[in-house]
């Protein structure tokens, strides 16, 4: 049995571009392929998992189908980076999802995306707030700003078992 998370964003630069920055960001090797379907995608094995990173399609109902997801458009949401590998990974694959995101915030400025389980039931809505002195990203799943190690157990509640 396999686990999946994934994070779906938005970015107004193209595959190859964001693949490069995001290997960079990560020190992994992302390498766009192409796939049997003849779409590009970009893939590479981090700590025993599968990184997947491609433009996300919304025809055969896309993101419509799952849970209410607040006040991201979700349709809106380009591309999706995630990470699938076995269960006993599962804590593991939850976390590094977690870190990716949060990387790709402060590296890149990606500020609002969605952090789904099993690609249907969210567990993170992020978005930029600004506080007193500083920014940061915000979960409005549940109302905190991203803090960790606390945000882990948070996105662990909210898995359903």
């Amino acid at each position: 049995m396999s686990v999946s998370f994934g994070y779906f964003f938005d970015s107004d630069k193209n595959l190859h571009e964001l693949s490069s920055e995001i290997s960079e960001s990560l020190g992994c090797d992302l390498r766009v392929i192409k796939t049997q379907s003849g779409k590009e995608q970009a893939w590479c094995r981090l700590f025993g998992m599968s990184v997947d990173f491609y433009v996300h399609s919304y025809s055969n109902g896309g993101l419509s189908n799952i849970e209410d997801v607040g006040s991201v458009d979700i349709e809106s949401l380009k591309y999706m980076i995630g990470l699938v590998g076995p269960s006993d990974v599962f804590q593991m694959a939850l976390e590094l999802t977690a870190m990716i995101a949060y990387l790709l915030y402060l590296r890149l400025g990606i500020s609002t995306g969605v952090l789904l389980f099993d690609v249907q039931v969210p567990i993170a809505i992020y978005e930029e707030r600004i506080y007193d002195s500083y920014q940061n990203l915000f979960d409005t799943i549940s109302s905190k700003e991203v803090d960790f190690p606390q945000h882990f157990l948070d996105l662990d509640s909210r898995i359903p078992r």
